[in-house]
């Protein structure tokens, strides 16, 4: 598989300000979240200027993982479950 087109500066820092952000739970409410998600995305999109779809696939799907890990960070840890003695 090809390898993902490094997105621009500026994209790389709206990517890696809003993964921090999803890792300090700053971000609250789905609306917010997807708003935002998609924006970063419409960015990633812009900068790959790439005639072959693949690779824009590629790094739609590289920026969407890093969503992904971020938004899953600590999960198992506030599962809510409480332990009683």
């Amino acid at each position: 598989m090809a390898e993902a087109p490094t997105p621009g500066a500026r994209t790389e820092a709206l990517l890696e300000a809003f993964v921090t952000a999803l890792r300090r739970r700053q971000v609250s409410g789905s609306l917010d979240v997807s708003r935002r998600t998609a924006s970063i995305l419409r960015h990633v999109i812009a900068d790959a200027r790439t005639p072959n779809p693949a690779d824009l696939i590629v790094a739609v799907r590289a920026a969407g993982a890093r969503l992904t890990a971020a938004s899953h960070t600590g999960a198992s840890a506030s599962s809510g479950a409480v332990a009683r003695c």
